[in-house]
């Protein structure tokens, strides 16, 4: 299909195929449907990814997301131990929750308590660059029973990197060596079907997959978590974090 030449624009921080980092090959099964496997070679080891594409990506064919927000918070409010159910946020099981200081949030773990579609998106400012031991992060497709929690997070891996995992209990590492946000940097992560993507808030309009004040980051296939909702699961409190915007994502 005409799409395929498009899709080898597999992204990696924030590069096309151009970037030597990244090699897809792309091969056609007796079906007629195209598989690919793209090998990303990082600091910390190599992943591969296979998937099928059964279809474009979304900002294929002309298609482009839309991102419907549903809940909101900048923060701005007096000082607080935790989030508050009045403020629209809910506990995570019983898990140590997010505090208000200085109009940011900090160091916890909780989820939107407003309905989401399975497809959505979350998004916030880091406002300061990464440090050692704090974790700030955000979710989506996350669920949990009690303290157990699944869905995907990114986050801050290190005091140079970021990384996305898949929570089933245990973490795995989905992408790791992801050149981390810098201090006042908006970062969205969203998902649609089993396609998951990270974007940047960025003024580079003439990247080729710039969409209204962002450009894709990184994206990926994971087909392992179908339902849930976005989150913020922050870890460490000397990070703060700000301006949290969530909400459903179609297409166009």
């Amino acid at each position: 299909p005409a799409y395929v030449n498009t899709w080898t624009k597999y992204v990696v921080n924030g590069s096309v195929t151009s970037d030597s980092h990244v090699v897809p090959t792309i091969t056609t099964n007796s079906s007629g449907n195209i598989w690919f496997t793209t090998t990303v070679t990082r600091s910390a080891g190599t992943n591969k990814w296979w998937s099928l594409m059964s279809n474009p990506a979304i900002w294929c064919d002309g298609k482009l997301p839309v991102y419907t927000p549903v809940f909101s918070d900048n923060f701005n409010r007096a000082n607080a131990a935790n989030l508050d159910g009045l403020a629209g946020w809910a506990v995570v099981g019983s898990l140590g929750r997010n505090a208000i200081v200085s109009n940011r949030a900090s160091g916890g773990f909780d989820k939107p308590t407003a309905t989401f579609s399975n497809d959505h998106y979350a998004q916030m400012e880091f406002i300061a660059a990464p440090s050692s031991g704090t974790y700030p992060g955000l979710m989506v497709r996350m669920s949990n029973s009690g303290n157990t929690v699944s869905g995907y997070w990114l986050g801050a891996d290190s005091t140079t990197d970021m990384k996305l995992q898949r929570f089933s209990g245990s973490a795995t590492n989905l992408l790791i060596g992801l050149t981390s946000h810098s201090a006042g940097e908006t970062i969205r992560m969203a998902i649609k079907g089993d396609l998951i993507q990270i974007w940047r808030e960025s003024t580079d309009t003439t990247h080729p997959l710039y969409v209204s004040g962002y450009k894709l980051y990184a994206t990926m296939r994971d087909a392992t978590h179908a339902t849930g909702k976005p989150a913020m699961n922050n870890s460490g409190a000397a990070q703060y974090v700000e301006d949290w915007v969530s909400g459903d994502v179609t297409v166009v």
